[in-house]
């Protein structure tokens, strides 16, 4: 059983804890960069 989930309804949530001042995150869906995040908050909360 295959599911097929439409973009807008995914939603990837990443709590950074870094002490050297993280500059990006990146997102890799199947191996192909998806999406790059550079405002990041340390010790919070990060949607993509």
């Amino acid at each position: 059983m295959e599911i097929h989930i439409p973009e807008n309804y995914v939603l990837l949530n990443i709590t950074i804890d870094d002490a050297t001042g993280i500059e990006n995150c990146s997102v890799y869906l199947n191996d192909v960069l998806n999406n790059t995040y550079y405002t990041i908050i340390n010790h919070d909360y990060n949607y993509f």
